[in-house]
């Protein structure tokens, strides 16, 4: 037996005096209580307690050995307000808390005993509640106290009383919230507080632990005995680390649980802690605010970072950039910011309400209200100390952290470098802009100026009803001259002073009466593009959408939405001849016609003929399709790059999750899918993720099990040779099997179970054929707990959203479900995944073609595809995991906001965003309010909506800049200091008692908005805001915790990007992870429906403030003359500022410098950023826009960049996306729309003779069956899904799955989703054609319509102009669909008429001459053959690695496979079936009859 080896990882970087166990996993059970436990509680001493939650906490030591950790002695909680007086004494209040518990208690047992009772009553049975025991026991409320705290939702000022109570169960939380709300519990209806949290997450933010980190443990009692003896894991496990790990912490019986707590779980160690033993508690600063009106007073600390993961996250990279030698991190100066805050539109009215709000709110003798400290400050104590009230109280030797409790208020956390302190120390000089241009400094003669004026009246007279195909820019231009005059705009009019040099006339020609001498010019080379702009014209003026070819003009003029338009051709035969009439013409020359000196250079030297050959092959790998298409950033159709070198990355000092993938082969029968009721399991293909095991115990990474009854060997003979070297465990039963799978699975013990589909493959499989056909729960079999499991095989809602099946202790991983939420691909396929993610092509075999492999199981060749078949899946899923890094970014996920790995995948943003903000809160002492769902459907609605403009929609053909606000709904919670704990309601509707604020009320003190007038903002929509110093925003602290940590990870990532890639992506991570939880804090207020703690007049403030920040933007950057720009679209938080007849360099200077002036007229940290320019583009509307895009000033290529539209949407099929995408790319890069019309008649051509790939014209849907009306509204994928069902139930597709489908032709009158077949069926029947009409009407022209449109071009007038073909198959004809005057009389051959009627298909001249005809029928039938044997070696260069066997015939092995992600498929089946074609069959009879001799 091998011992086990770890590497010194995470181990040597802890502190040794702690126990660390790496939280993995978590959940909760019920358990009388034992020695480990509370009896009773505090209130109600002389009740037992019926049960008592337990936390089981499922983690790992830093040896990589596994734990299973019993926490005891923590309860859930919720809060509601004392309804005592404000005079009461201690006493007076816990005298209150008994009676409050027993009320609790008793009407909880009726309402969960109401039922049982009248079942009893029927029976005859005596009733009287409850029983003598139940009496004197508790079931449901363990304990009532009295604490002080500050409600979080609205503006309190001071401490006020609460009781907190504690239940048993946490089942019963909604239960008695309601009771409570609704006063049937107490007689008076009240708030509470923190019923919405649940209870495991209520344990990780009160003792501070985050997912996938570190508990650490002062002591611990281990249960016997020490080592798990299963399967030998005493021996297997046991190394330095474990013996070191044993010495340190295991003390004999003094520090083991004792006889009455047995083992329960299959890990190595188990253990038992109290509440005391958890030393991560001691690292929250809390802070204590509350007792001065201006709060920042009382915070004397220069802390910047408030939340946990996000202060070690500083100190890790800080020490990281420390180790690579970089420079301390510090932010960069910020720019001159406004001392005050902007005036909104509504600030007048606003500021009327307040001072009649002030009037009626203040004290009629003018006295002022009296801030002092509040009584309960002292008598109660703050929620965090009551946490140790109910701490169990252990016989033996007090635990190291028994004063814990008072050691937590004093404790402060030393952190390095203050983020905030750096940004604003130093004072950044004020941007100047430069008043001395140029363009400012000169004016027109009288004489030109009144020309340009007339110009621009005949302009725009002309432009009153012909509008140019582009968004004009010689208007936009003259229109911005005319605003600036009206604004009053003063342009300096003096020419600028030059120094002349003075011309000596003695010297010169004299003048004469006959003599002339030229004027002085009123343009100088020096200012003439600026004295164009000032005159009201474009300074560039670039090509506007023309038609190359002169036949392509409209006779008439095009009218779109109301506008004409009118296209030009650069063709000589329109251009507009220059009219000389009235000028004088010189038509002779007085100067000598000299010969010019002649002149000559270089040739360029011709293409050699290799470079040419390379150049048309690498043109010809590029068009994978029919569909001429070139525009991927690669050569091979990937759309994402590959992540090949991020294996095996390091975790940064924590445990790797163990992880295990495995895939099954059942057989079938007949052309269905294996059925877990009727097919046996046959193989076991597993594999172990590389370096998740952190222990070397001698165990493969990979295997494969089967069973046999063959007791002579020759099957577990043949399938060890053909799986070599991979090891086979072979078993005698298919049940015996699964047990061996239970026991690896126990064995190595892994956090992570996966598959590629775990609902109808892999486990979801197994876990029916055991429950179906040996009556086995598998679920409860490799669970890592054998009492009170938590599992779930059919979780209804995770069903549909992540992998449903739920494993105690381990985490059950979909991988398509999980990658699709990460990649934006047409279909989910393992084959289409891996081809655009690994950059592999994979086969992909029916079951049937499987089943046939393995029953010719005696062929060695068959037998060692199968089974390299499915080992190559099982290494993709792991693969892909890697690559895409999705285990490692929710691990990161996990750290910093503080929830388990399980609740990143499966719960919701609000649910994140508690996490973070609960910490906070309980820093500070605020209670989170729990309003229950009538509440929150009763606040007011939201009222307010970003700014989206209704864009130009135009082509663009100058430079479009794109302006983005950095963060800008979480800037705005920081600039304004807006949150749920600041807010003190609606301007309008403001009193002394019952002022509404989102879903609850408050009351604000008389006289305080008098006391405070200075210290108070106005929001645009009307809220009252207190200042920062009288309390800042607990939102602005965690968000200014997540951005100012995010940036230094981002920077850090740029500076180590090009010396050690591995730690940049694993900072990628961490980056990704503040990224998300910052973007949905402001969802968070604004859930308005299904929010858990909403507040619609928070967010409503903060996307009013958004809205005018971003019009202050737009008005800023339209009223600088210098810039001479117009926003023509906004979004939410970005700005598309048009500059016409501008250079793509000025774009970049001025977008920059636009960027700088709107930063600076906007609080800290409000910033608008430049991100791009488009050049050109077009904008189609709301959210829809196409363009090249250029973010670097020095970017040679540009980048096509869509949003919206067809060409990244997936509602499509391949070929819009080709089209649609080379026709704007054509348009952008030529303007020639002669070019495009060219293009599109091509394709349109091919699709309409059937030219193209089955595979570009599949839609590919997602189908949720079962969330239909009805089946005659059912989508047509769905229709399609509901056939596959009909024929085989084991085919129904996943909820959101993608189903593929095509659109054939049909009958007259038959409907859509009558037409919809899925791609198999099309290709297995030749009768079948693509309905050409639906797919170039329907789903090609209208796309490219929205884009054309606009520039006044009507692309279905192209589909009209084309040639018509006939669409009638041999077939169709064959069978007398085809009139006889209308069959074809070409030459089979050479395809030209015959003009004699025969029964040759012929011409005369190809059958004299029969030797020719004969070459030239060979050849084609060769090219076909050719064709066919060149798909066929490249299938079987995809197959050569599961065959492992080049020597054999493999057309056996390659013909079978049938991957629809594949093209090679595709032109396979059309070159195979081309001998069934009515050419193939006319050519081989008409060979045969010139075979004379």
């Amino acid at each position: 037996m091998c011992s086990a080896t770890t590497s010194t990882g995470p181990c040597s970087a802890l502190p040794q005096g702690l126990i660390h166990l790496q939280l993995n996993a978590y959940d909760a059970y019920h358990e009388t209580p034992g020695d480990f436990d509370r009896h009773a509680g505090l209130s109600l001493p002389e009740r037992k307690f019926e049960a008592v939650p337990v936390i089981r906490a499922y983690g790992s030591l830093p040896s990589g050995h596994n734990v299973l950790c019993h926490i005891h002695g923590v309860f859930p909680y919720i809060f509601v307000p004392y309804d005592g007086r404000d005079h009461d004494s201690l006493g007076v209040m816990q005298s209150r808390c008994a009676s409050l518990h027993l009320k609790l208690e008793r009407t909880l047992k009726e309402a969960y005993s109401r039922k049982k009772d009248d079942e009893d009553d029927t029976k005859g049975t005596e009733n009287t509640g409850t029983s003598k025991n139940d009496a004197d026991s508790l079931k449901f409320i363990a304990d009532v106290s009295p604490v002080k705290g500050v409600d979080f939702y609205g503006y309190h000022y001071g401490y006020s009383a609460f009781y907190k109570i504690s239940l048993l169960t946490q089942s019963a939380t909604n239960k008695i919230s309601d009771l409570l709300r609704d006063g049937k519990a107490t007689g008076r209806k009240c708030k509470v507080f923190e019923a919405h949290i649940p209870y495991l997450l209520q344990f990780s933010t009160d003792y501070n632990l985050f997912g996938c980190s570190w508990l650490r443990l002062h002591q611990c009692y281990f249960r016997t005995p020490v080592l798990n003896p299963d399967f030998a894991q005493d021996s297997l496990l046991m190394n330095k680390d474990l013996e070191d790990f044993l010495a340190r912490f295991y003390q004999g019986p003094t520090n083991e649980s004792g006889e009455k707590l047995s083992r329960v779980g299959n890990s190595l160690i188990e253990i038992d802690v109290v509440p005391q033993f958890i030393q991560n508690r001691e690292d929250i600063t809390y802070r204590d605010l509350h007792n001065s009106l201006f709060e920042k007073s009382q915070d004397q600390s220069e802390e910047t970072l408030f939340i946990p993961s996000t202060k070690e996250l500083w100190t890790q990279t800080s020490d990281l950039r420390k180790e690579f030698g970089l420079e301390t991190f510090e932010f960069a100066v910020e720019g001159k910011r406004p001392d005050k805050l902007p005036q909104w539109q509504s600030h007048e009215e606003n500021m009327l309400f307040f001072q009649k709000a002030k009037e009626r709110m203040s004290f009629r003798n003018g006295s002022k209200q009296n801030y002092s400290k509040n009584k309960y400050a002292d008598q109660l104590e703050l929620p965090q100390t009551a946490l140790t009230f109910l701490w169990p109280t252990l016989n033996s030797t007090e635990s190291p952290n028994s004063n814990v409790s008072s050691a937590i208020v004093s404790n402060s956390f030393n952190f390095p470098s203050s983020p905030i302190s750096s940004q604003t120390s130093g004072e950044a000089s004020e941007v100047e802009s430069d008043a001395n241009s140029v363009g400012g400094d000169f004016i027109l003669p009288e004489a030109v100026g009144s020309k340009a004026a007339s110009t621009a009246e005949e302009l725009h007279s002309d432009n009153l009803n012909d509008i140019s195909p582009s968004f004009n820019d010689h208007i936009l231009t003259q229109r911005m001259v005319q605003k600036r005059g009206s604004k009053g705009v003063a342009l300096s009019l003096k020419r600028p002073l030059k120094i002349s040099k003075r011309i000596n006339y003695d010297r010169s020609i004299p003048l004469t009466a006959e003599s002339f001498k030229y004027k002085d010019f009123h343009l100088d080379f020096t200012n003439i593009l600026t004295t164009i702009e000032n005159s009201g014209f474009p300074k560039i003026d670039y090509m506007d959408p023309y038609f190359n070819d002169p036949e392509d003009l409209k006779k008439k003029e095009h009218i779109y939405s109301g506008q004409k338009y009118k296209i030009q051709s650069t063709h000589l035969t329109c251009r507009r001849p220059t009219d000389f009439a009235g000028e004088t013409i010189r038509l002779e020359s007085e100067y000598s016609s000299e010969p010019c000196e002649s002149s000559w250079k270089y040739l360029v030297e011709p293409p050699t003929y290799s470079s040419v050959q390379a150049y048309s092959d690498s043109r010809k790998r590029k068009f994978r399709s029919q569909i001429d298409f070139k525009t991927l950033s690669n050569e091979f159709g990937y759309k994402f790059r590959s992540n090949n070198s991020l294996k095996g990355m390091s975790t940064g000092g924590h445990n790797q999750l163990s992880h295990l993938t495995l895939e099954i082969f059942s057989t079938s029968k007949n052309m269905l899918l294996p059925d877990p009721a009727t097919d046996a399991i046959q193989l076991i293909f597993w594999e172990i993720e590389p370096g998740s095991l952190p222990i070397d115990f001698g165990i493969s990474n990979e295997g494969i099990m089967a069973f046999s009854a063959d007791d002579g060997g020759a099957f577990a003979s043949r399938l060890e040779s053909a799986a070599n070297p991979t090891p086979v465990a072979i078993y005698k039963s298919e049940e015996e099997m699964i047990s061996g799978l239970v026991d690896l699975i126990l064995l190595i013990d892994p956090d992570i179970l996966s598959a590629f589909e775990v609902h109808s493959s892999a486990w979801g499989y197994i876990i029916e054929r055991c429950d179906l056909e040996y009556g086995r729960d598998f679920c409860e079999e490799i669970s890592r707990v054998k009492y009170k499991p938590f599992n779930k095989r059919k979780d209804v809602w995770g069903f549909s959203h992540d992998s449903g099946i739920h494993i105690a202790g381990r985490h059950v991983l979909n991988l398509w479900r999980l990658l699709r939420s990460g990649l934006n691909l047409l279909k989910y396929t393992l084959e289409n995944i891996a081809f655009h993610v690994l950059h592999e092509r994979l086969a992909h075999f029916p079951a049937f073609q499987l089943t046939k492999l393995w029953d010719a199981n005696a062929d060695i060749t068959a037998l060692t595809t199968l089974l390299s078949y499915w080992k190559k899946r099982t290494e993709i899923n792991i693969r892909l995991l890697q690559s895409q890094q999705t285990i490692n970014q929710t691990v990161e996920q996990a750290r910093l906001i503080g929830i388990d790995f399980y609740s990143v995948i499966s719960r919701g943003s609000q649910y994140k965003v508690e996490s973070v903000l609960v910490r906070l809160c309980k820093s500070e002492g605020f209670l989170v309010l729990s309003p229950s769902k009538i509440q929150v459907r009763k606040q007011k609605a939201l009222e307010c909506i970003p700014l989206v403009m209704e864009p130009e929609s135009a082509f663009y053909k100058s430079p479009l800049v794109v302006l983005d606000f950095q963060s800008l709904y979480p800037s705005i919670m920081i600039g304004y200091n807006y949150c749920y704990s600041t807010i003190l309601g609606r301007v309008q509707e403001l009193k002394v008692k019952g002022t509404e604020v989102g879903a609850t009320k408050i009351n604000i003190s008389k006289g305080f908005l008098k006391d405070l007038e200075d210290d108070i903002t106005i929001s645009p929509n009307g809220v009252l805001y207190v200042k920062e110093h009288v309390r800042k925003s607990m939102l602005a602290k965690m968000l200014a915790d997540i951005l100012h940590t995010r940036f230094l990870v981002k920077k850090t990532m740029s500076d180590l990007k090009s010396r050690n890639e591995t730690i940049s992506k694993l900072l990628n991570n961490k980056q990704i992870a503040l990224k998300l939880l910052a973007n949905v804090t402001y969802g968070y207020t604004s859930a308005s429906f299904s929010g858990r703690m909403p507040c619609s007049d928070v967010a409503d403030s903060i996307v009013q403030t958004g809205r005018e920040t971003l019009q202050k933007a737009i008005s800023l950057i339209e009223d600088n003359a210098e810039w001479g720009a117009k926003v023509v679209y906004g979004d939410t938080d970005s700005l598309f500022v048009y500059l016409p007849g501008k250079s793509r360099e000025e774009a970049f200077r001025y977008g920059k410098e636009m960027a700088i002036e709107v930063t600076a007229c906007n609080p800290f940290p409000v910033t608008l950023k430049f991100e791009k320019v488009y050049h050109p583009c077009v904008l189609v509307s709301k959210k829809r826009y196409v363009g090249y895009s250029f973010e670097k000033d020095d970017q040679k290529e540009p980048k096509f960049d869509a949003k919206g539209i067809e060409t990244v949407r997936r509602d499509g099929h391949p070929a819009q996306q080709k089209i649609v995408e080379k026709s704007l790319r054509i348009l952008f890069e030529t303007q020639n729309i002669s070019a495009v019309k060219a293009y599109v008649q091509d394709q349109f051509q091919k699709i309409t003779r059937g030219q193209v790939s089955v595979q570009d014209f599949c839609f590919a849907r997602e189908v949720k069956l079962g969330s239909y009306k009805s089946d005659k509204t059912a989508p047509p994928g769905a229709v399609v899904a509901t056939k596959k069902i009909a024929m085989d139930h084991r085919a129904e597709p996943q909820y959101r799955e993608r189903v593929s489908y095509v659109v054939i032709k049909g009958r007259p009158g038959q409907i859509l989703r009558e037409r919809c077949i899925p791609p198999e069926v099309f290709l297995s029947n030749e009768s079948f054609e693509l309905d050409s009409t639906y797919y170039i009407t329907k789903t090609l022209i209208p796309p490219l319509q929205r884009f054309f449109n606009l520039m006044g071009v009507d692309v279905t007038r192209w589909y009209v102009e084309m040639p018509r073909f006939q669409d009638m198959t041999y077939n169709q004809a064959k069978e007398g669909k085809l009139p006889e005057f209308m069959r074809s009389t070409l030459c089979f051959n050479c395809k030209k008429e015959i003009k004699k009627r025969t029964n040759n298909i012929l011409c005369a001249e190809c059958m004299l001459q029969k030797s020719a005809t004969v070459t030239s029928l060979l050849q084609e039938d060769r090219a076909v053959k050719r064709q066919l044997g060149s798909i066929l070696t490249v299938c079987r260069s995809c197959c050569a690695p599961l065959t492992k066997n080049l020597q054999d015939d493999m057309s056996k092995i390659v013909t079978k496979c049938d991957s629809q992600d594949c093209p090679v498929y595709y032109s396979r089946i059309k070159y195979k079936g081309y001998s069934n074609t009515a050419r193939a069959q006319q050519l081989l009879r008409l060979l045969s009859e010139l075979d004379s001799w």
